[in-house]
């Protein structure tokens, strides 16, 4: 028997390739990367009659693969194979991975829970804070609003979609082919929002403060911006809504990412996202620096105050973008890559390494939608204040309500008391009208 070229393998096993779905251990098939995948290997395939054979073939024919698989795999028995392959009526010498939970199985459900713990309640105070007080919500405070909403939602979303996959290890889906066309595609929109948002409040500053009096967006305009950035984000993932499948044995996923009307989209989407966020960020945080540190504009002490607070908001800016940019994309460039390996060679071996960093950046990416809450709470002074006057006021009521239930208490007692004092005194209205009643 002669050996298996890649375009063989890939041929015959039809099979996803996201990190996810192999890291939760999912694949039936082990990665056989170089020198590995050059080695002999026996497909034993079994051709049903009626599905691969002609009616005058033999019911089941036994092929080795050899020097002539060329001359054997026609167009029509590779397509048989792959539906074959597809319906589970193919036996193949494979590998099952079994998985059991582990400690990084453990440690990412512990982070899922807190994520949706911590993000679910700050990003509602935070909604409610801004939300509170509609006159003051224009400008850079309703975009603030907005990307509190985005991460509301994907701190809802994410962690319990991504605990669910953990806890069945990526071989179950009760939410139907809608569900799996519409769940992780909102996921993934989550993250586009939240780049268009923070690119918008970028934008939005860099006009306040390097063009004061000629341009400002008003709030009718960041409103149609933010239409238009949700629009974006659906057309981003419309390569996942149209391939997003689910899988017979497995769950909800893309069945081959080496197709070229999937891999091409998506890896050109991505990269144009982040090198469209990436030059906007560094020019607007140029022309905004360049503004704010240029002592000829800081003559009167009403912009030298105007300065300090503009200065402020710009380190907010400059701290938001970096976290976001350090939590998402480490995982997007690995997932880039991973799918450029499999499309233009054997791929990125699947290891205990990788597993663990994919997990590592996993949780990492997640961790964008708490970020903003504690970025809000250290620079601007207003929401930091409303939050501890928020929380005051929740420890006062609460000690307010024991003080009354306290005084409720001591009441009933010293009314018990004067009761029973009154009743024990030898010349009390009590006794005289309890003596009467009963004489009489």
């Amino acid at each position: 028997m002669g050996n298996i070229t890649t375009e063989e393998h890939n041929i015959l096993i039809s099979r996803n390739n996201s990190l996810d779905v192999l890291y939760n251990g999912t694949s039936n098939f082990t990665s056989t990367s170089s020198p590995n995948l050059q080695q002999k290997t026996l497909f034993n395939v079994t051709l049903n009659n009626g599905s691969a054979t002609n009616s005058s073939s033999k019911p089941s024919t036994n092929f080795h693969l050899n020097s002539s698989l060329a001359d054997i795999l026609t167009p029509n028995i590779v397509s048989n194979i792959s539906n074959l392959l597809m319906n589970s009526s193919v036996n193949t010498t494979k590998t099952v991975i079994e998985r059991q939970f582990d400690w990084v199985d453990s440690m990412l459900v512990v982070s899922f829970i807190l994520i949706f713990i911590v993000g679910v309640t700050g990003n509602a105070l935070v909604c409610y804070f801004f939300r509170r007080n509609p006159r003051s919500l224009h400008g850079m405070a309703r975009l603030i609003f907005y990307l509190a909403m985005v991460d509301l939602l994907a701190s809802i979303i994410n962690p319990s979609l991504y605990l669910y996959w953990q806890l069945t290890f990526n071989r179950s889906w009760h939410f139907g082919r809608i569900g799996c066309k519409v769940l992780p595609v909102v996921a993934k929109c989550t993250i586009t929002i939240s780049f268009g948002v923070i690119w918008l409040i970028t934008i939005e500053r860099c006009l306040v403060i390097c063009k004061p009096v000629k341009v400002h967006l008003k709030d009718q305009h960041l409103q149609l911006f933010i239409l238009v950035i949700i629009l974006y984000s659906i057309l981003c993932e419309t390569p996942s809504i149209v391939y997003n499948e689910v899988h017979p044995k497995y769950s909800c996923t893309v069945i081959d990412l080496r197709v070229d009307w999937f891999f091409y989209p998506t890896v050109i989407i991505y990269l144009q996202r982040d090198l469209i966020f990436v030059v906007t960020f560094g020019v607007t945080v140029t022309l905004i620096y360049g503004v704010l540190y240029d002592r000829s504009s800081m003559r009167t002490l009403k912009e030298q105050k105007l300065n300090r607070k503009n200065k402020n908001i710009m380190k907010m800016l400059i701290i938001l973008a970096l976290v976001f940019i350090i939590l998402v994309f480490p995982r997007e460039i690995l997932h880039l890559a991973y799918m450029i390996s499999w499309k233009v060679g054997e791929g990125i071996p699947h290891s205990q390494t990788t597993r663990n960093l994919n997990a590592f950046f996993k949780i990492l990416h997640m961790c964008n939608s708490i970020a903003n809450v504690f970025i809000y709470a250290g620079l601007l002074g207003r929401f930091r204040q409303q939050l501890f006057r928020f929380l005051n006021s929740l420890v006062g009521r609460h000690q307010q309500k024991l003080q009354i239930s306290g005084k409720d208490y001591s009441m009933d007692q010293s009314s018990s008391f004067e009761r029973h004092k009154l009743s024990s005194a030898p010349n009390s209205p009590y006794l005289r009208h309890t003596f009467n009643t009963k004489t009489e």
